[in-house]
C-alpha cells in the first residue's frame, strides 16, 4: 500500500527541514507503544512456555522480531517520506490518513478484520492463561511438565 501511495502522491514529499525537525511532545506518544510491548512480552512468555521445542525459542523470537521491525520500518518510513501534506497531520492509525472510500484502504480494513478475527482466540487464550495463573498460584511447573510429557506420549 505504501508503494502505491508513493506513486499516487508523486514520490518523496519531504524537505531537509522537515526531515530534521524533532518535536519533543511527540515522544509521549510512544507510551502506547511501550504498553503494547509489555503486552507482547506477556504473550510471548505465555506462548513459549508451552512450546514443544524449547530449544528453538531464541531463534524463533529473533526471526519474529526482525520481520516485525522490518515491516514496520518499511511501511512507516515509506509512508512518512511520501505523505504529501504537513507531517504533523499524520494520524496515529495509518488508515485514518487515507481516503475513507479508497479501494486500497477498504481492502486493508477488510484484511485487518480477518486478522482480528483470527487473532482473537489467541488473545482470549492469553487472557485466560494470565488470569488462571494469577488465581491458581499453587500450580507448580511439575504439573505442567507432566501434562506436556503425557501430550508427547499421545503424539507418539
Amino acid at each position: 500500500m505504501s508503494i502505491s501511495k508513493i506513486i499516487l502522491w508523486g514520490g518523496i514529499n519531504i524537505t531537509k527541514d522537515q526531515l530534521l525537525f524533532y518535536n519533543i511532545n511527540g515522544c509521549f506518544k510512544f507510551s502506547g507503544m511501550l504498553a503494547l510491548g509489555l503486552l507482547i512480552h506477556n504473550a510471548i512468555i505465555t506462548i513459549f512456555k508451552n512450546n514443544r521445542h524449547q530449544e528453538n525459542n531464541t531463534r524463533d523470537l529473533l526471526i519474529a522480531f526482525c520481520l516485525t521491525a522490518g515491516t514496520y520500518l518499511l511501511v512507516g518510513m515509506l509512508f512518512f517520506l511520501a505523505f504529501p501534506i504537513a507531517k504533523t497531520c499524520i494520524a496515529d492509525n495509518i488508515l485514518n490518513n487515507l481516503e475513507r472510500f479508497d479501494g486500497m484502504t477498504s481492502l486493508a480494513r477488510f484484511f485487518l478484520l480477518i486478522q482480528m478475527a483470527t487473532v482473537f482466540p489467541l488473545l482470549a487464550y492469553l487472557f485466560r492463561s494470565t488470569c488462571y495463573s494469577f488465581l491458581y498460584e499453587n500450580q507448580t511447573e511439575v504439573d505442567q511438565d507432566e501434562r506436556l510429557e503425557s501430550d508427547h506420549e499421545l503424539d507418539d
